[in-house]
């Protein structure tokens, strides 16, 4: 949560783009401030030409201490580790090989944008960026200022300052070049990049797989719409479907905007923070793919089919697990997808896409989920303890995938046979030894002082014991997945009044028949 996005700051390109510059070339061994400040007149600006490689992670992995840090290394002459560019001799862009983060951290300073300035705005447009990443960029904005001694106009316009304005004029990162072809360029960055900061599995995946329907689904659902159009090459239909799915996608999964100094339970989208969310949702995809992969072979996506259809896939999925459609479960994220002090599990998110995305054919499994569903919350809610210490044991994301699922599906069993929560307690600690009731960590008193982690739970606690339920499974209900139904029958003559209308989860408001011969209704 405290990662700031410098991501839209060095645009990205492909290493085989054929959109050449005529007659830019470039050849120094330190970036310095005037190759990154775009004024008019400075003819040695290269920010037009600078480049990401378009598979590189996200540059969103840094505080506003590390931002500060390199500012101020690049101001004192400190030593600061060289970056390493590659100019393709085809069109003559500069990529950054190795260092986005430490020159997007300058550029950040000199255009004042850390997330939200006038770069960010005219990649990700003015509605697209949500309004957690606005205020953590304003926050590292005022940090930076005060730790430097003032912004970079501030600095470069102020006499008194004039010791700090030399060591931005005269400052600069050491350069290392690399020479050759653009798959030597691609071969250095891979070798480089499993040092220092190691590529994680999924992001090595979706660098190498970059052009392949799961990579290619994962980025365009990362940046809903904005950012690069990965989808500019496919035909026309697709691209429309493609966009429109996209936006769709991104919105249920991300929205409302997750803030960390949360003040309502209603404030947790389906799957937490955008900027820290991108390998679980290529792992999201994977789940996703292996349910349908008869429909898709492994090779590049040429025109956008493949890729339209694993979105396709997703949305209906996502909307079956929370959404305004038809038939969704209405899933409470607070309750499944959150530890008690409002921190994301991506682990209980994953675990529960696979478990409904294994079952979305077998309408049996959701009558069992239905008829289990009131008692199967209330014990997340008083045992939410469970997930972490799963987490904490097996490891976060998809290592503790199957554990996380085997839980909910024991649960789910073990409540409809009828056990009581001490006896399903009993079951969950055969199968994981190290489960256990009682405080967790965060709820250490530290000098008898509310700790942020407690004031977090007590707020998910009270709050939930607020929140209405639906009237047919006594289920929780979220107010952005609440569909209206009615007390009797309208096959039994009820009618729309209001005196006969109720709040449902849309999937209890259109399975009555089913729940009716389960005997979950009368």
């Amino acid at each position: 949560m405290s990662k700031v996005n410098l991501d839209a700051l060095i645009a990205r390109q492909d290493f085989e783009s054929s959109i050449s510059h005529e007659g830019i070339t470039q050849s120094f061994d330190k970036l310095k401030m005037i190759h990154l400040r775009n004024t008019e007149g400075n003819y040695d600006c290269i920010i037009e030409y600078l480049k990401k490689p378009d598979f590189q992670r996200e540059t969103s992995a840094w505080d506003k201490r590390r931002i500060v840090d390199i500012i101020d290394s690049f101001i004192n002459g400190s030593f600061i580790p060289a970056v390493i560019l590659w100019q393709s001799p085809i069109t003559k862009d500069i990529f950054v090989i190795d260092g986005a983060h430490r020159i997007s951290a300058m550029i950040a300073f000199i255009n004042g944008d850390y997330g939200a300035g006038d770069i960010s705005r005219n990649l990700y447009g003015k509605t697209k960026i949500s309004k957690t990443q606005e205020l953590l960029a304003d926050d590292t904005e005022d940090f930076v200022n005060k730790e430097i001694g003032g912004s970079f106009n501030e600095i470069m316009n102020n006499l008194s300052l004039s010791n700090k304005a030399n060591g931005l004029r005269f400052g600069g990162f050491d350069v290392q070049w690399i020479k050759g072809t653009a798959e030597k360029a691609q071969d250095s960055f891979f070798k480089i990049n499993q040092q220092g900061v190691v590529l994680s599995a999924p992001e090595k995946e979706l660098c190498m797989n970059r052009r392949k329907p799961t990579s290619l689904a994962t980025r365009i659902i990362m940046k809903g719409t904005a950012g690069k159009p990965y989808w500019q090459s496919f035909t026309i239909s697709n691209q429309e479907k493609i966009k429109t799915l996209a936006t769709s996608i991104h919105s249920t999964l991300f929205e409302p905007p997750y803030n960390e100094d949360y003040k309502s339970i209603y404030q947790h989208p389906l799957a937490g923070y955008p900027p820290a969310a991108m390998p679980m949702i290529y792992e999201m995809i994977g789940i996703i793919k292996a349910k349908t992969g008869s429909k898709f072979n492994n090779e590049d996506d040429k025109d956008g089919t493949d890729t339209r259809i694993l979105l396709q896939f997703t949305y209906k999925l996502l909307n079956k697990m929370f959404s305004e459609k038809p038939g969704s479960l209405g899933l409470f994220p607070s309750i499944y997808f959150y530890n008690t002090a409002g921190k994301f599990i991506a682990s209980s998110f994953l675990a529960v896409l696979e478990l409904f995305c294994e079952e979305d054919s077998n309408e049996q499994f959701l009558v069992d989920f239905t008829l289990a569903r009131a008692r199967l919350e209330d014990f997340l809610i008083e045992n939410k303890i469970f997930l972490s210490q799963l987490v904490r044991k097996y490891g976060s994301k998809k290592r503790s995938l199957k554990h996380i699922k085997g839980f909910f599906i024991t649960l789910i069993r073990s409540i409809n046979e009828g056990k009581t929560d001490d006896e399903i307690i009993l079951v969950l600690q055969s199968q994981h030894s190290t489960l256990h009731t009682g405080e967790d960590d965060y709820d250490l008193p530290k000098e008898n002082k509310f700790t942020k982690g407690v004031r977090a739970a007590v707020v998910t606690k009270e709050q939930l014991n607020g929140t209405p339920r639906c009237k047919v499974c006594n289920g929780y209900l979220h107010p952005l997945s609440t569909d209206v139904g009615h007390k009797q029958d309208k096959k039994f003559g009820g009618k729309a009044t209001l005196l006969n209308g109720q709040g449902e989860h849309y999937y209890c408001n259109n399975s009555k028949d089913k729940l009716r011969v389960a005997g979950l209704i009368g």
